[in-house]
């Protein structure tokens, strides 16, 4: 449903109207005090009213975009999977070639430390051989692919309580929880605060 220029011409007038009233508002005294609490009445009345008021214009849309989520997301899960898979082929074809010239080379170097293979040929065998390294980079008519080494870190099993105490985050909500209820948690304490509560009458 959607909104008119009328209605939302009207929400800004009110909108601009509040926000001027309450900037110029003195509260100095029990009258002032009072007839602030009733400015703020009418903005919560106001309030209310914006926030039903989106609500309707936003149901229908959710509804609607929950049916296509729901329609696109499946499809999107298994294109997901076939793109996973076929990458994942041609990373382990690209690590494999790769482990077979770490094997040759050593095997070259082994031959050059026992003295069975001169220098100069190890050399040649060694350029023959990195020219059989996969290129990072495929290209084909339908585009390119391309390998990248990505730094990633993991917590090593068994070893989560060598890390630094300044790199473990509180659970804060737990630890509200825990000292409202009663509990001494060290390092954290309860204190009180003033807010302002409304009722409309």
């Amino acid at each position: 449903m959607e909104i008119t220029t009328k209605e939302i011409t009207t929400i800004k007038s009110k909108t601009t109207k509040a926000i001027a009233e309450v900037n110029s508002m003195i509260v100095d005294s029990k009258e002032s005090n009072e007839n602030a609490n009733s400015i703020v009445n009418k903005i919560r009345t106001f309030k209310k009213f914006l926030i039903a008021m989106r609500k309707e214009k936003i149901e229908p849309l959710k509804e609607e975009i929950k049916s296509i989520k729901d329609q696109f997301d499946p499809l999107e899960d298994e294109i997901k999977k076939a793109e996973d898979i076929i990458m994942g082929k041609m990373l382990i074809y690209s690590q494999a070639e790769r482990e077979k010239i770490r094997i040759e080379e050593a095997r070259i170097a082994a031959r050059v430390e026992k003295e069975t293979m001169k220098p100069e040929t190890a050399v040649k065998k060694m350029e023959v051989i990195q020219e059989k390294e996969p290129e990072k980079t495929v290209k084909s008519d339908a585009g390119s692919s391309t390998i990248r080494v990505i730094k990633k870190v993991r917590i090593i099993k068994g070893k989560e309580h060598l890390i630094p105490r300044e790199y473990l985050k509180i659970d804060e909500p737990a630890v509200r929880m825990a000292v409202l209820a009663g509990i001494d948690v060290p390092g954290a304490e309860m204190y009180e605060e003033e807010t302002m509560a409304l009722r409309q009458g």
